[in-house]
């Protein structure tokens, strides 16, 4: 037998041997696996239904094709495709690749989205182009996708016309057997979310939104907790961040019997959030740089612009009963605020306000009591007892006016009977007043009286438009730089 004989001999001997072995690991490990983790769906939370299952991919894998497929749950919820493929590696016993059809479907009870029971579901049609989903062992999965859209096709609940979309999409995750904790990232090109909501049934609102560079994580742990209540006592937490480098959109209202139909543009650029609820408290930081909406609106306002350079917003408080009061933040900053002159002509045709823009800052704080955890039975009260406000700064500055408060107040008690001081500092509040007189906004009269008021109580400053006031509240009563307020 010459060496040619024997090497072609060799290969086919490899070949059948090989090829033996992949109808003998489909018959023995491939199909019976296949078999047993239908079961497992079947015994947990999900229903996994299909009409037919095809096995293929000789001879480097195995691709396990389920045809028909239905996956549900008892929470209100299927998702339904033509065709759903898992594949394998033969000789590597990594990640299954699960590849669903560019086309299915998920029907959503009208219960689970806010609807009455006898509603009819809501549908959506899910489109994707290059979806694969990775799993990674029992904990960890993969999600990729050129592009993946969902489209409410039915459904009368409080959402319609729903719409979430995105290009470019790489989702990751993983989640502890059961779900009770678990992190995911989630990045995309651009994304997209559009839907009209009505609460009345009469008057609806809309939105469109589209944006880009958007990117979001999120951990959590007791996420399978059965109310805000539970997860609390469980020490739950929940860490959201999301990112977005530019979006642009479209709203707006039918209107109703007290507000007028109104469409709604904007644009704006980065964009940060971060949500926490931890340690029994939650904490919610927002920054976004410029931002510009245009609005058109029937009836006595014909519409116009506002247009912001920048705005930061900050809220911390407790959520969870506690021995003492913990602390509470609230924060607000814009910038450079300015409406368009359509908007000034509506209250302000003869031009005396000064139009330059406005930048406004809320930096409040203190110790708020909570009686309950929230989320809990509160019993007709409610469950926050805020007992101190800290007035770090209230600050307003533009139209030639600047207003600069700080001070501390102790509320415990009856709100409406606090204690403290608080120290406001005026410039240019006499030239406001004129001005405001000038356009007509103060009736006759009013405005003078009101500077002979200020001057009466007020301490001059550093110049004749600079009014210093310190306000001291005790035992019901109010002082201004130690003149009592009859």
């Amino acid at each position: 037998m010459n060496k040619a004989t024997l090497a072609i001999g060799g290969v086919a001997a490899l070949a059948a041997i090989w090829s033996g072995g992949w109808y003998a690991g489909k018959s023995f490990i491939v199909e019976p696996e296949a078999d047993a983790a239908v079961e497992r769906l079947r015994e947990g939370s999900l229903f996994f239904s299909y009409d037919a299952r095809e096995i293929g991919g000789f001879p480097l894998a195995y691709d396990v094709a389920y045809r028909n497929v239905s996956v549900s749950n008892a929470k209100g919820w299927r998702w339904t495709a033509p065709e759903m493929s898992v594949a394998s590696g033969v000789t590597d016993a990594g990640a299954l690749v699960v590849t669903p059809s560019d086309d299915s479907k998920l029907t959503i009870e009208a219960a689970a989205l806010g609807g009455a029971a006898e509603d009819a579901p809501a549908v959506f049609a899910i489109a994707s182009e290059g979806m694969t989903v990775t799993l990674l062992g029992q904990e960890r999965f993969d999600i990729d996708a050129k592009a993946w859209q969902a489209t409410q096709t039915t459904g009368e609940t409080l959402i319609r016309d729903g719409v979430l979309a995105f290009t470019d999409l790489d989702f990751s995750g993983a989640f502890t057997q059961g779900g009770a904790a678990g992190e995911t990232e989630m990045t995309a090109a651009t994304a997209r979310v559009a839907y009209r909501l009505s609460v009345d049934g009469v008057s609806e609102s809309r939105s469109d939104t589209k944006m880009t560079g958007f990117g979001a994580t999120f951990r959590g742990a007791a996420l399978d907790a059965d109310t805000l209540a539970d997860f609390l006592a469980r020490d739950g937490e929940a860490y959201l961040t999301m990112k977005i480098e530019s979006y642009e959109g479209t709203g707006g209202s039918s209107g109703g019997p007290s507000a007028p139909p109104f469409d709604l543009t904007m644009t704006g650029d980065e964009t940060t959030a971060e949500v926490v609820l931890a340690e029994g408290r939650a904490r919610y930081v927002a920054a976004a740089g410029a931002v510009d909406y245009k609005f058109e609106m029937e009836g006595p306002m014909p519409g116009g612009a506002l247009t912001i350079g920048g705005m930061t917003a900050a809220f911390e408080m407790p959520l969870k009963k506690a021995e003492d009061a913990g602390p509470y933040l609230m924060q607000m900053r814009l910038d450079d605020m300015a409406i368009s002159e359509e908007l000034w002509g509506m209250f302000d045709p003869a031009g005396q306000l000064q139009r330059t823009p406005v930048d406004m800052n809320i930096d409040l704080g203190g110790k708020a009591r909570i009686i309950f955890d929230l989320g809990a039975e509160s019993f007709g009260q409610p469950p926050v007892d805020v007992e101190t406000l800290e007035i770090r700064e209230l600050m307003v500055d533009g139209l030639g006016f600047n207003a600069h408060a700080t001070g501390a107040l102790d509320i415990a008690g009856v709100a409406a009977n606090p204690e403290g001081d608080v120290h406001l500092e005026l410039r240019g509040a006499y030239q406001l007043i004129d001005q405001l007189s000038a356009a007509g906004l103060l009736p006759p009269g009013q405005g003078e009286m009101a500077k002979a008021m200020a001057g009466g109580f007020a301490i001059q400053g550093d110049g004749p438009d600079h009014l210093i006031a310190d306000i001291a509240i005790k035992d019901g009563g109010m002082t201004i730089n130690g003149k009592p307020i009859q």
